[in-house]
């Protein structure tokens, strides 16, 4: 899935980067989002946008069981930062993933869920060959 323009770069990325600024590991883990968003095009599905946000926030050492989380942002609250930035680049005469606002967010919130993927190449046997369930289906 990609759109077929890349976003300009908006007042709100830019208020983006700002507000995640004092975090150095957070702010290097948006700007490669970013860019990788810039790229969707070419790259498509390949587009990650949980992991970079996910390593940025883990904690950097060990720590005790039941310790409370650090107070900053939450991943979900990046990931709906990050969709509100890609809507604002968007140009107002694009489709349902490229239009302002709303839609504008589709593609980036579709690339951060996780999906569980199956799929299989079974070598061709012929119908015959078959099991009794798969001539069915």
């Amino acid at each position: 899935m990609a759109t077929s323009w890349v976003p300009a770069r908006s007042r709100a990325l830019a208020e983006l980067f700002e507000r995640h600024a004092g975090h150095p590991g957070l702010a290097g883990a948006l700007r490669e989002v970013w860019r990788t968003l810039e790229a969707q095009r070419e790259l498509g599905s390949l587009v990650r946008v949980r992991e970079p946000l996910a390593a940025a926030l883990a904690p950097a050492g060990p720590t005790a069981p039941g310790a409370a989380r650090p107070a900053g942002p939450t991943e979900e609250a990046l990931v709906g930062e990050l969709a509100t930035a890609y809507a604002a680049g968007a140009p107002a005469d694009r489709g349902l993933l490229g239009r302002r606002g709303p839609g504008g967010a589709a593609l980036v919130q579709l690339l951060a869920r996780r999906y569980d993927v199956v799929a299989t190449n079974p070598p061709y046997l012929g119908s015959r060959h078959l099991g009794r369930g798969s001539r069915t289906t």
